[in-house]
């Protein structure tokens, strides 16, 4: 995620960061969480463009019957279908929120299995000693 050039304007992002939410922050506060935000942005820059180029998409369906399994586990139920659940469904898909979250789960978990189907992954032995040396560039951020 972070080879992929992409280039943030960094200082209009902390200004933005700062003045853009619904409590103005100070400085040092929008410096401290730049880096996280940062990440959230590329996430969502990288994943938006290959969900559109790939065509990868969740329809109102697959809503659907994810609330209901989600429901059903949740709720301890078997295979029946309890008469309610059509009606309490029908309230949860109304709800904005509940929707875009489950949407971006699902094109998340879409875009995690198309990934999966492109990329060889390459399974190999090492020991502790080299783990340890392995870069862990993934865990850090350029202050």
């Amino acid at each position: 995620m972070h080879e992929t050039p992409i280039d943030l304007p960094k200082d209009f992002l902390k200004r933005w960061l700062q003045k853009g939410g619904e409590t103005p922050k100070t400085e040092e506060e929008a410096e401290k969480e730049y880096p996280n935000f940062d990440h959230q942005l590329r996430w969502t820059l990288i994943s938006d463009k290959l969900i559109r180029d790939n065509k990868l998409d969740v329809s109102f369906e697959e809503l659907k019957d994810n609330a209901r399994t989600k429901l059903m586990s949740y709720y301890g139920l078997g295979g029946e279908q309890a008469e309610w659940m059509d009606s309490y469904l029908e309230r949860l898909l109304q709800d904005e929120k509940y929707v875009d979250q489950t949407y971006r789960e699902l094109i998340t978990t879409k875009l995690f299995d198309f990934v999966e189907g492109k990329v060889k992954v390459k399974e190999e032995e090492i020991t502790a000693e080299d783990f340890v040396k392995l870069p862990h560039k993934h865990h850090h951020h350029e202050h």
